[in-house]
């Protein structure tokens, strides 16, 4: 009995959570198909139709950017953390000398430092440009207001220009669902 009420009252969370629109004004799921999954007891196909499109691009990003995931067990407390880094000094340690990160530039960062970060600009066209940037600007160097200069537009003039991972979608779907 209980499995039965679990899964009504989780059908009609998820049909009222996941009806509408993402931030980019996208349909966000199929109602059908997410109350046919949960009453057929699939409650993981479930989750997976209450990911945004949205989420499913960062998560495909991420899959671009650090390939190793595409096979890699998801760590406990992982999250992917996004933010908009457009205009922002490439190294903030040292912003007056800094290249900017052009408009539309974001940073996907792991939960954990060592989970790894990917910093892209989407290219409208199924392709992004990867910037290279260090997570962390350590060195004596990099104070130096010329070589921060230089090194940091080298990253931004240079980026890895990058099809957009489109594999297996069952991957995708639990990265997307860890995006924050």
């Amino acid at each position: 009995m209980f499995k039965y009420v679990a899964a009504g009252v989780l059908a009609s969370t998820l049909i009222v959570t996941t009806s509408g629109q993402d931030e980019k004004g996208e349909k966000t799921s199929d109602n059908g198909n997410l109350l046919q999954a949960v009453t057929q007891g699939n409650v993981a196909e479930a989750g997976a139709e209450s990911t945004t499109s949205y989420q499913k691009e960062i998560a495909k990003v991420w899959l671009t950017g650090l390939p190793d995931y595409q096979n890699k067990n998801v760590p406990n407390g992982f999250e992917i953390n996004v933010r908009d880094v457009s205009g922002q000094p490439v190294n903030p340690a040292n912003p007056d000398s800094s290249a900017k990160y052009p408009q539309g530039t974001k940073a996907l960062n792991g939960s954990a430092n060592a989970a790894g970060h990917v910093v892209y600009k989407d290219n409208g066209d199924g392709t992004i440009s990867i910037f290279d940037a260090p997570m962390h600007f350590s060195g004596p160097d990099w104070e130096k207001a010329d070589y921060n200069k230089t090194e940091t537009q080298k990253i931004i003039d240079n980026p890895q220009v990058t099809t957009v991972y489109n594999g297996d979608a069952a991957t995708v779907s639990l990265y997307a669902q860890y995006v924050k």
